[in-house]
């Protein structure tokens, strides 16, 4: 058995309660879309492109360790690998007719593997409890809070102080702009970053687990993984989403792969 075990701010650009979830410039919700911005699209990206608002953390999930019949392997060459989630997917939650708000179903589950000539590509087992409504075995199975974890995986050891930071930067910005546009922008951002609400749920988490028994494609060019990949048996992801940051319209995302 092979783990792969990634990291990384991933964004997702979603309107929220009370909100309708097809919501696409955010009206009552926590999020909103500035002024030349494009629309919500509620897209999970764990890779660019996406949007970049300035003094945000840049977009990128990869892989950080591989373990091998439980132990690391520490050249191993798929480390840097890029880690995302293929066709699109959501939280699709709708407002509470799927899912409750943070048990929100990941539709579709696919994920992709890549770098250097390695690639590989597995859906989710395709069993109604994965592709009917309400996709149960999609959704988030524990919600929780892990202010520690979190806070040491991301770097971030006092939220509260981080966004404040980035609230100074922008006042900053702000002081030096002669454009009434990008000064209103501006103003906004400051006034979010420094509510209550810009560091609310930043320790909390939604943990998934899913089994990728789908179709699945592996290429493996230059024998980078060291063995042949069992595509008969199904494979397993855990991941786990937190580190909100609402201004980036980010998150943290942790997980692991098992591959036999």
């Amino acid at each position: 058995m092979t783990e792969l075990h990634f990291d990384g701010w991933f964004q997702v650009r979603l309107a929220t309660d009370p909100d309708p979830s097809d919501e696409t410039r955010g009206i009552s919700g926590m999020i909103h879309v500035f002024p030349g911005e494009p629309d919500l699209d509620r897209i999970i990206r764990l890779q660019p492109p996406a949007l970049q608002r300035s003094y945000c953390p840049a977009v990128g999930v990869f892989v950080r360790k591989v373990i091998t019949e439980g132990k690391p392997v520490s050249e191993h060459p798929l480390i840097g690998a890029k880690v995302n989630l293929a066709n699109d997917p959501v939280f699709k939650g709708d407002n509470g007719i799927v899912a409750e708000d943070g048990y929100e179903p990941i539709v579709p589950f696919i994920l992709e593997v890549e770098k250097d000539g390695f690639y590989l590509n597995r859906a989710c087992t395709q069993t109604p409890e994965y592709l009917e409504f309400p996709f149960m075995a999609l959704q988030a199975k524990e919600i929780n809070g892990d202010p520690a974890g979190i806070r040491k995986a991301t770097n971030i050891p006092d939220p509260v102080k981080h966004f404040a930071a980035r609230a100074a930067s922008l006042k900053a910005d702000l002081k030096k702009t002669k454009d009434p546009f990008s000064a209103e922008v501006l103003k906004r951002r400051i006034a979010f970053l420094t509510s209550r609400s810009a560091a609310a749920f930043f320790d909390a988490f939604m943990r998934y687990e899913v089994e990728l028994g789908g179709p699945s494609q592996v290429k493996d060019e230059k024998k980078v993984f060291g063995t042949t990949l069992d595509e008969t048996q199904a494979w397993s992801v855990e991941i786990r989403f937190c580190g909100w940051d609402p201004d980036a319209l980010t998150g943290f995302v942790q997980g692991k792969l098992r591959l036999p």
